[in-house]
This record gives C-alpha cells, structure tokens and sequence, in this order.
C-alpha cells in the first residue's frame, strides 16, 4: 500500500523535508526509491510539464536512478536540520548554503513572462531538463524562503512525537498541529481525558 505524500508544509522544501513522517521513534519513509521521488516532484508540481524531455528519468540505469536517490535523500537530511535549526532561531549551516548555491548553479532556468486564466506570471523552465530538477526546484523553494520568509513563523508540530514542519500563514500565526487530523483532535482527545481524570486543569 502507497502511503500518500502529506502538503501540510506551506512550502516546497518543507513538504520535502515532510517525506519521512512518524511518531516518535517510529519513522515512515516515503521516499522508498527513485520512482517515488519523481511521483512526489509531480504531485507538488516541481516537475512541471517536462516529463516527456526526460526529467522523470526514463532511460537511467538503475546505478544512477539510486544515485539520484541518494542525494535527494541526503539533501532532505540537511532540510530537516535547517528547519530545527531556524526554529531555534538559529541559521542554516553554511555547508547547506553552498550545497544549495551548487545546484541552483547547475541547474539554470530561463524566466518567461506568461499570460494564462487571463493573468500575467512568470514562467520557469529549466535550460537542460532532467530527473535532478526535482532536487534543483527543492534548493530554489528554499532559497526564496530564506530570502523572503520571516523564520519566526516556521515551526514544528505541538506533538512532540510528531516530526512535521510547516509554515504558519495562519491570521493570528497561532496554528500548533500539522493538521487536526493527525495530530490536533488527538491532543484535544488527550487532554479531555486527563481532564476527566482530575488530573487536568
């Protein structure tokens, strides 16, 4: 059974960094290998429509398919620690800076302006598209977040088992929970029961 990727992050490279899940001790990785990377590029809309000019990796053997893998998940490792770290307020390591300087720097894209659903944007192509697109559009997201983002409002799931990240964009920048699904209503639960107990306020 395929578990299906979470979009709780309120940011692409959070969303990546939110590809390994669990509770605990207990992880879930998403990321089981190279076709599942690619899946996740299309489902958060990294890919683009460049398909079918080879960035799904058609035609890579399985060597370099494992490769390619290995990178995505040794990248992600870094995400999470720069996630813990600027929610301690604290920047991203400056090896993690240069890794994502590095493949910014090999994968150039050429900006085009684009009129669709009657307004203007800004579209992004890659110059030479392939399967590492995923991984260069992952760096871009979070450069532009480091640029332009306010640290303060990121933030990692009140369950302190929980290992989701997010953005709060929230009015009030009060939201706690990934979501109330996973984890909310069973703090709510929790806590109703503790209180029930006498052992709650």
């Amino acid at each position: 059974m395929t578990v299906p990727f979470l979009f709780l992050g309120n940011a692409a490279w959070l969303d990546f960094v939110n590809t390994e899940i669990g509770i605990g001790d207990e992880r879930v990785e998403l990321l089981t290998d190279f076709d599942a990377l690619m899946r996740w590029g299309r489902e958060a809309a990294l890919l683009g429509g460049n398909e079918d000019q080879g960035s799904d990796g058609a035609g890579l053997d399985q060597s370099q398919r494992t490769a390619i893998l290995n990178e995505a998940l040794s990248l992600r490792a870094e995400l999470r620690k720069a996630a813990g770290d600027l929610t301690r307020e604290r920047p991203p390591s400056s090896p993690l800076v240069d890794r994502v300087n590095k493949i910014l720097g090999e994968h150039p894209i050429v900006l085009s302006l684009r009129r669709a659903d009657g307004a203007w944007g800004i579209g992004l192509t890659p110059t030479e598209p392939g399967p590492r697109d995923v991984l260069a559009r992952v760096a871009e997201d979070f450069a532009r977040f480091m640029a332009t983002a306010d640290p303060r409002f990121l933030r990692r799931c009140a369950n302190e088992r929980c290992r989701i990240y997010f953005y709060d964009t929230s009015k009030n920048h009060t939201r706690r929970w990934c979501s109330m699904e996973l984890c909310g209503n069973r703090a709510k639960v929790a806590g109703h029961r503790l209180r029930r107990s006498g052992h709650g306020k």
